[in-house]
């Protein structure tokens, strides 16, 4: 099935001289639908034997004409199978209507994505021999056209890592737009910050006398350049009071460099990124924040930590204590860790400790060796011989942070509630205070492992103050 395909075609020359000299003609077309497979073309006729058939990707043809006098025409066909080819759409070039001055054709781009490491540009083409690499903070290239009629198209790809590329981006510049004539230049910026009242911008200076001041809604200025050629730079700032402004946010517009369509580049990984051509309408750089000067509030330090322990409790003298116990006894803790409540620097801070402490005193006429035997011989014994006791206990802290290492010193007051103490006095409720300090090293911030010590004074009987010492390990759960 033959179908008339709707040819664009681009048309550009180059002539040294438009009398009798030779001549290159240019032909340019683009793909537009992509199930075509092939294009042929012939010039100055369609005869069966003469086509020249090429794969869908070739979009151009060029032809040395020994008569600059002469017009020609390219007869272009497309095919979906390579076999079957649409009508003809034609494209006639006259040598006599261009000129042979030679331009200098620009191309600017824009990095718009920071992990982007290096551009690769090739004019005109996409051979794998062809591709000039450059760092990602070259974002410009410049052209010396000797074929002045003729249109040049940039390629553009962008890499993350240098060595794997997108796909192209293409601008197309055809230097028969570009004249010297004066031009209008238009700059378009946006209001992005809604605090933002006023801009002021001056062009190709900063002169404190010739800043123009605008209301926010204001976004874009044109300028009448009287040298087409010749860049311009327009300085734009922006404020939140109208008095005090931001750093200039600086853009700049070459009239020569004036592109028929942005160059979009295909994303070199999960990101898409626009990377458009220096049109004579150009977005403003992306202005500097305006600054406002205020305290950074630090990082919090404040951490909860659930522990779970147990202790050794070594009491001596047994005959100066208030109870008849036992010089050693075994203690399982619980306790809640509430560290750097109030930081002072990286490294100080101050917390509070609070422990739930369950001890079997064990009664001395009973003795471990009895308690041994009868832990599984005869339970019941085993739970009399002891005297079962909970603590609470509170103490202020200082914590100490050196990295995954933790110390914490600090001291308190605690209480005991044993029903069953067969102490001098006969009493139930045991106080006193201690003083502590616990060493802990932070695995992960959520699990810790350390140890601890508290010396303990028991002030129930003042005539017989009690001391005892309690050493243990722990395991810390923090959130």
């Amino acid at each position: 099935m033959k179908k008339r395909c709707i040819l664009l075609v681009s048309l550009v020359l180059f002539s040294a001289m438009l009398f009798a000299e030779p001549v290159m003609v240019n032909w340019v077309w683009k793909l537009d639908d992509p199930n075509v497979t092939a294009f042929r073309y012939q010039v100055d006729g369609e005869d069966p034997a003469n086509w020249t058939v090429v794969d869908s990707s070739v979009t151009s043809y060029s032809l040395k004409s020994l008569d600059s006098s002469k017009a020609h025409t390219l007869y272009l066909q497309q095919s979906y199978n390579g076999k079957d080819f649409s009508y003809s759409g034609q494209a006639m070039i006259d040598p006599k209507v261009y000129t042979a001055d030679p331009v200098m054709v620009n191309w600017v781009w824009k990095l718009q994505d920071p992990k982007v490491t290096a551009f690769r540009y090739q004019i005109d083409g996409e051979l794998d021999n062809k591709w000039t690499v450059v760092d990602s903070l070259v974002t410009s290239y410049s052209l010396k056209s000797y074929d002045s009629p003729k249109a040049h198209t940039l390629y553009l790809q962008q890499s993350y890592d240098g060595v794997n590329f997108s796909e192209s981006g293409r601008s197309i510049i055809d230097p028969n737009y570009l004249s010297t004539e004066p031009s209008m230049l238009n700059w378009v910026w946006t209001a992005d910050d809604p605090k933002v009242t006023k801009f002021r911008y001056q062009v190709d200076g900063e002169s404190p006398d010739k800043w123009v001041e605008v209301d926010s809604s204001v976004t874009s200025y044109s300028f009448n350049s009287p040298d087409s050629f010749r860049a311009h730079t327009l300085y734009l700032q922006q404020s939140y009071d109208g008095v005090t402004f931001s750093e200039s946010g600086k853009s700049v517009i070459d009239p020569v460099m004036i592109a028929t369509e942005p160059v979009e580049i295909p994303a070199a990984a999960e990101k898409p990124a626009v990377v458009p051509s220096a049109a004579a309408l150009a977005l403003v750089a992306d202005l500097p924040p305006i600054v406002v000067v205020e305290k950074v509030k630090a990082e919090s330090r404040f951490k909860r930590t659930i522990t779970l322990g147990g202790n050794i409790s070594y009491m001596a003298p047994v005959d100066a204590a208030p109870l008849t116990l036992h010089r050693w006894n075994f203690e399982a803790e619980l306790g809640l860790r509430l560290k750097n409540m109030m930081t002072y620097d990286h490294i100080f801070g101050v917390g509070m400790d609070m422990g739930l402490t369950y001890t079997p005193y064990i009664i001395p006429s009973y003795g471990w060796r009895q308690a041994a035997k009868d832990l599984f011989q005869n339970p019941s014994a085993f739970w009399s011989g002891f005297n079962h006791t909970a603590k609470i206990s509170v103490a202020p802290m200082l914590n100490f942070q050196f990295d995954k290492v933790e110390a914490d010193l600090g001291a308190g007051a605690f209480l005991i509630w044993g029903p069953d103490f067969n102490s001098t006095k006969g009493e139930q409720f045991v106080y006193g205070a201690y003083s502590k300090l616990a060493l802990a090293y932070q695995i992960n911030p959520m699990f810790s492992m350390g140890m601890d010590m508290k010396y303990n004074f028991i002030f129930s009987d003042l005539n017989k103050v009690a001391q005892y010492v309690e050493a243990g390990v722990f395991m810390g759960f923090s959130f």
